[in-house]
């Protein structure tokens, strides 16, 4: 599959991509159907994983984005929190760690995509009601069974210039489980420089009509940055502790984020020698 893919992005046309994204949505959801038939629970939950980063990394292929990663991953069950800036982060994460994602309830809904996302093993919430509660029991069960689950505290997405600020109502789920936060940075680049404009899903911006951006533009780079975890295991005020923890959170990914816009701004020796001749 991976060896067709490439030979077809070549000289691959917008058009041809469209395709081959269609072509890869009847894949996945052949996939999706082959780990429903699974029996064992564990096998499936394994499976659901290995072919869930199979097909992410098979996506990215044809849209012409890369993936680099800085750090080391935890091991499975780990709370995994991002800043948020498309809903190419899921992508770009899932290609890289084995992780389950939160998604809105109506998602379910959606014709093929809430279908694949429900064989994959998407947890869904229902963001409308008081049920922060059960929805931390969920990622907290997953936790226990070595699930690692992403969350994106910040609520929304940004264009990536800075973090806001983290909620803190899905921390609970790793005082409960007793389970380590891996915080985690997303940045996206066209060549040398931070691309504010392409990558971001924010404002007005549809679907399809990012997706055509996409695969318009230059091609991109995301970048990864694992940061070091944050320890749960003896924390039990839940309310408290959450806030604690979401500020820690989002300190640590702040820092990093400051730090790497810092090293964009200065100029390599190199650049700055010949610019000064």
């Amino acid at each position: 599959m991976l060896f067709m893919i490439n030979r077809l992005l070549i000289q691959a046309t917008i058009p041809i991509k469209l395709l081959l994204i269609v072509f890869l949505l009847i894949y996945g959801y052949f996939l999706a159907i082959y780990v429903a038939i699974v029996k064992c629970p564990q096998q499936q939950r394994r499976l659901q994983l290995k072919l869930a980063r199979h097909w992410q990394q098979l996506f990215l292929k044809i849209i012409g984005v890369k993936v680099k990663t800085f750090g080391q991953a935890l091991q499975p069950g780990s709370l995994v929190v991002s800043n948020h800036i498309s809903w190419l982060d899921i992508v770009i994460t899932g290609s890289q760690q084995s992780v389950f994602f939160l998604a809105k309830s109506e998602v379910r809904q959606w014709p093929l995509i809430g279908k694949l996302a429900t064989l994959a093993g998407t947890l869904f919430i229902n963001r409308q009601g008081h049920c922060s509660r059960s929805i931390n029991r969920q990622i907290a069960e997953s936790l226990h069974r070595q699930q690692s689950v992403l969350i994106y505290a910040e609520g929304t997405s940004s264009d990536g210039q800075s973090v806001l600020n983290f909620h803190p109502k899905l921390f609970s789920s790793a005082i409960i489980a007793k389970k380590p936060i891996q915080p985690i940075l997303i940045q996206y680049f066209t060549g040398q420089s931070a691309d504010y404009q392409i990558a971001p899903f924010i404002g007005d911006d549809t679907f399809h009509q990012h997706l055509f951006r996409l695969l318009a533009a230059p091609p991109i780079t995301a970048h990864i940055h694992y940061l070091p975890c944050i320890n749960s295991e003896l924390l039990t005020d839940e309310n408290n502790n959450a806030r604690i923890l979401a500020q820690q959170s989002c300190i640590s990914i702040r820092a990093k984020h400051q730090h790497s816009r810092h090293q964009i701004q200065q100029p390599s020796p190199v650049k700055a020698l010949l610019d000064s001749l």
